[in-house]
């Protein structure tokens, strides 16, 4: 795994990629080392060849840290399967069962590199709290925007700019378009036709390259009715004792891309804050 994950095949070379701090620990000063993640050290170029291309590298990432592996015929557990991953180190968080005392299971979502991530693990249904939560939030939000009709006026603001960019270039093209008769009528000299001529063609060109890029940028329409079915549909689901997590995990894949964990540490033997960045699609 660290093989196929070693930019090194690339032709780059990763640099201060583990960090080395110094605390007071026992009153004696220990040594920690953390692993930095990909935003924080440095990848350079070396001076050996590549073994593979980039294509390949990331190609092979995309195989990695995608959650607890489920053998032929065993049912799934974990709903966030293939979801939910660190926010700092980008490494799955995995769905784990611990017995109690008692002999009860008491599932956690655990960080396996905590140790140098430095982010604590938290029981289950606290994650499935959070995102319950947060997907409420959503589905709040999206029938406010429905009640309220701010789609649709966004979506008339952008069509009365492009009604007004496409007049403004209709505008350009009949100037140009004049200054044929102007040189014929002996208005305007050879020389000065072919100024005004290449002025006038700079800003018509200028103009449809802007209306190109606006109309890129008009955002895809949003269709908050079945949002907020799909969203509830997944409420209901994760809420729902009696479906499957095969079921809650098919259902969340069809509306989130990924999940960024993160927990706030509340102190010693006080547990944490889980917080829950969902990417949507």
């Amino acid at each position: 795994r660290d093989i196929l994950q070693n930019t090194l095949y690339t032709g780059q070379i990763r640099w201060n990629r583990r960090k080395r701090t110094k605390e007071m620990g026992s009153g004696k000063q220990i040594q920690k080392k953390r692993r930095l993640t990909p935003e924080e050290y440095m990848t350079v170029p070396g001076k050996h060849p590549a073994l593979i291309s980039q294509e390949q590298f990331d190609a092979a990432q995309s195989a990695f840290g995608t959650g607890n592996p489920v053998k032929d015929g065993t049912p799934l557990k974990n709903p966030l399967s293939r979801l939910i991953f660190c926010k700092y180190c980008g490494k799955a968080i995995k769905y784990q069962e611990f017995p109690n005392r008692k002999g009860n299971t008491q599932p956690r979502m655990s960080h396996t590199e905590s140790t140098t991530c430095m982010v604590k693990s938290s029981p289950y249904n606290q994650v499935m709290e959070a995102l319950v939560a947060a997907l409420r939030a959503y589905i709040d939000d999206f029938t406010m925007k429905l009640t309220n009709g701010e789609e649709q006026r966004a979506a008339q603001r952008h069509a009365d700019t492009l009604t007004a960019m496409m007049a403004e270039l209709s505008k350009l093209e009949q100037r140009r378009s004049q200054l044929f008769d102007y040189l014929e009528q002996g208005i305007y000299t050879p020389a000065e036709f072919a100024e005004r001529k290449n002025v006038l063609t700079d800003r018509i060109e200028a103009a449809q390259r802007g209306i190109e890029e606006f109309k890129a940028s008009q955002p895809p329409a949003v269709d908050y009715q079945e949002m907020i079915v799909k969203f509830t549909e997944c409420v209901n689901a994760l809420e729902s004792p009696d479906v499957p997590a095969q079921s809650k995990n098919n259902l969340l894949k069809s509306i989130i891309s990924r999940i960024e964990y993160d927990c706030i540490d509340n102190g010693r033997n006080k547990g944490g804050t889980v917080v829950l960045d969902i990417k949507l699609k």
